[in-house]
């Protein structure tokens, strides 16, 4: 019995004394050991790690993407309409000493990302009107998040953008993203700007009527010009081929004739009193005309 509880308290002992001389960093954790406040190394991997208790002290990061979600808060656009906007952003620590000097804690870094974040949205929203503002948002929001990376990296105070943040090495910080989640109206513009809104869809509305009217009619003249060239090739075709049809046949006319004269005149002569005289038709006439030779040559 002796033996059982001296040998738990062997183990109760070791436990506590792994506690005070190991620590486990896990794969979601940074880890820095400071020797008597002083930094003296930073943990970037998982595993098993060791210190001296009363020397060294270490302090946990998280390595994780971490959210920021902003309150609701209003900003001013250049035609002077309130708007409520609601954002976020998603951040990482990339370098725990920098992040450890310069805020200390998640904490601080999300009073700092309140401040910026918010900041940069209010003057890139102030330089746009609110119409502006809605179809440029993604724009204007990728320009934010571009300010936000500069800042993280504390060169707003390298002459670039804001010389007097007093960060001059940035924050061990990445910026990932900064969105808007929601956008309203402050109720004292709703009107106003709905109203504006509603008339100048019906401006463009009815320029693109206009617009359409006016190629409408372009069209419509293009058909006719072309119905009439397309008319006018084909008169022009026809009377070719009419021309040349009458052409073949005063040719054949010709070509026949000069090879019978005195049949083609005979031809003639029987057509011309076939269209003369119907049946039943009596005619007095001259023995001495032509048509009388043609009848009593046929009769004989």
């Amino acid at each position: 019995m002796n033996k059982l509880i001296g040998l738990v308290i062997i183990v109760f002992a070791a436990v506590i004394l792994i506690n005070m001389f190991a620590f486990i960093v896990d794969q979601t954790q940074y880890a820095l050991v400071l020797r008597f406040g002083e930094f003296e190394r930073s943990i970037m991997e998982p595993g098993l790690y060791f210190r001296i208790p009363g020397i060294h002290t270490v302090k946990i990061f998280d390595n994780r993407v971490l959210d920021y979600d902003s309150p609701p808060t209003e900003v001013v656009t250049a035609d002077k309409k309130t708007v409520v906007i609601d954002n976020f952003a998603k951040w990482r620590i990339t370098e725990p000493l920098q992040f450890y000097k310069s805020v200390n804690n998640e904490l601080n870094m999300t009073a700092r990302l309140d401040e910026i974040v918010y900041g940069k949205l209010r003057e890139e929203i102030g330089k746009k009107d609110f119409s502006d503002f809605i179809k440029e948002r993604d724009v204007i929001m990728e320009e934010v998040l571009q300010l936000c990376k500069v800042w993280s990296k504390g060169e707003m105070n390298k002459g670039k953008i804001d010389p007097d943040n007093e960060n001059s090495d940035g924050f061990g910080v990445e910026i990932l993203d900064v969105r808007i989640k929601r956008l309203d109206l402050a109720k004292e513009n709703e009107s106003s700007v709905f109203q504006r809104m509603k008339t100048e869809r019906e401006r463009m509305a009815k320029e693109y009527r206009a617009q359409g009217e006016k190629e409408a009619k372009t069209i419509r003249s293009e058909a006719d010009k072309e119905v009439k060239i397309k008319l006018s090739e084909a008169k022009m075709e026809s009377e070719k081929i009419i021309g040349e049809a009458e052409r073949k046949a005063i040719k054949i006319y010709a070509d026949a004739y000069e090879r019978g004269k005195d049949f083609f005149l005979l031809l003639k002569k029987l057509d011309l009193l076939d269209k003369t005289f119907n049946k039943g038709t009596k005619v007095i006439m001259s023995t001495k005309s032509e048509a009388f030779d043609i009848l009593d040559s046929y009769d004989n």
